[in-house]
């Protein structure tokens, strides 16, 4: 899988292109030499802006809290509650239990967690004795290709699969009940759920689509935006012709409408508030810098909107949204996590540069690349709770390793008719004999590597 593309000095590589470029010009094969189709490709990829922002992460990665910097408390929180809860009295007599909580999907479940969080959660597990306890018009929102398709951020069958109310109440004890009450609200509640409008929605490229689905890359939501962050700026992107985006962002209950645009890709997605059908209206804008500063990460569920100078209190039109490709980590056992970044950098794939898709630009959509999603007037932009729930869980399962997700389900399921069946989901066993011959290959390598 493809991982964060390693430093580089960029004078170097511009000194390494010039005489590629020359060379291919030169090339004496007519059948070799560039075509007017390849220069004017190029010729767009190079007077394209594409905003790429990871400033806020710091040296991190995708990990940590916007602005947290150092993650010696993160590491050091995490690892506080596992030993917390691997030598509480009541954990250390059942065997069973301590092989799952030792593992390292538990662990990748506190890594992700806000900061803030962590120091609660170790408070508790110190204090208590219980510790079981389309918007768019078919527009891509970050290629800007006429070909994508409509995802759901969280999948549709929440609403009528009693294991997703099961699960969230299971990660109660780690996110928070307030968390977990809110989610409930917003993907199982029948009468308010979400799931199936366009806060739930956004459109991807079918093979970032692809990729998304196994968890290659996460949506990072950065920011809610305002009516300021709206205002239209010159087309700075030269012959790209920037596309549309509509995008839906609630004010909570009902968010107020307006148009939604994509400065990282220049794309801008059409999202519909509460039907199936995308929505066709949506505004131009232009491809280039963004608007309006870039803020601190604000989560609606605990944040209220804040009257300024006696005026009214400003409602958030639209969301501001990051896109981290994740390497997975490979070798990891409970007895070797990680302590630090410098471990944990040791245990990321290496990058990959067959997963890449391209802009319409011809340029690769990459690591920080940022879109802005604005409501208008029948839809809105996604909602920042259920981005930000798809965003940890691809860190969690990048974390532990990327198994596929159907080796954690449980030994029964429900068929189509909702009916309870005892039997594990079809095809988890299979899974599960894949998952375990191939981390014990990459450890065999690990080891055989280290004594070479």
């Amino acid at each position: 899988m493809a991982g964060r593309i390693p430093n580089f000095d960029l004078e170097a590589e511009f000194q390494k292109l010039v005489p590629l470029m020359k060379s291919c010009f030169d090339r004496e094969d007519p059948e070799l030499r560039p075509t007017y189709r390849d220069c004017r490709s190029w010729a767009k990829s190079f007077t394209s802006n594409i905003r790429r922002s990871m400033a806020s992460r710091d040296n991190n990665g995708w990990l940590g809290d916007n602005g947290e910097g150092d993650l010696t408390e993160r590491f050091e929180l995490v690892q506080q509650i596992r030993d917390t809860i691997l030598n509480h009295d009541d954990i250390k007599e059942e065997e069973d239990k301590i092989k799952i909580l030792e593992t390292k999907e538990v662990w990748a479940h506190l890594m992700v967690l806000p900061l803030p969080r962590l120091r609660t959660f170790l408070a508790e597990v110190q204090n208590n004795d219980n510790l079981t306890a389309q918007r768019d018009l078919g527009l891509c929102a970050f290629t800007g290709h006429l070909l994508g398709e409509k995802c759901h951020i969280l999948p549709f069958w929440t609403l009528n699969r009693p294991r997703c109310s099961q699960a969230l109440d299971a990660a109660s004890a780690v996110f928070g009940r307030e968390r977990i009450q809110m989610l409930r609200k917003k993907l199982v509640n029948p009468k308010t759920n979400i799931v199936d409008t366009s806060r739930n929605m956004i459109t991807l490229h079918p093979m970032l689509h692809k990729f998304w689905d196994h968890g290659l890359f996460g949506l990072e939501p950065v920011t809610l935006l305002y009516e300021e962050d709206k205002k239209e700026e010159p087309d700075i992107a030269g012959p790209s012709t920037p596309s549309k985006v509509a995008g839906e962002r609630p004010n909570e209950e009902s968010g107020a409408p307006g148009s939604s645009r994509s400065t990282r890709s220049g794309t801008k997605r059409l999202s519909d508030s509460s039907q199936i059908t995308p929505s066709k209206k949506s505004k131009r804008t232009s491809e280039g810098k963004g608007k309006g500063k870039e803020r601190e990460v604000e989560l609606p569920q605990d944040i209220k909107p804040t009257k300024e100078d006696g005026e009214r209190a400003r409602e958030a039109i639209g969301i501001r949204v990051r896109l981290n490709w994740l390497p997975k980590t490979m070798c990891l056992t409970p007895d070797n996590l990680p302590t630090n970044m410098t471990e944990l950098r040791r245990t990321w794939s290496p990058w990959d540069e067959d997963y890449v898709v391209h802009r319409k630009d011809a340029r690769p959509v990459d690591d920080g690349q940022i879109i802005d999603i604005f409501d208008t007037a029948d839809a809105k932009a996604p909602d920042f709770d259920i981005l930000q729930l798809q965003f940890d869980v691809f860190r969690m399962q990048a974390l532990s390793g990327r198994a596929d997700p159907i080796i954690y389900a449980p030994d029964w399921y429900y068929d189509d008719d909702g009916e309870l069946v005892s039997d594990p989901v079809p095809g988890k066993e299979e899974a599960v004999r894949e998952h375990e011959a191939r981390e014990a290959r990459e450890i065999q390598e690990a080891r055989e590597a280290m004594q070479a």
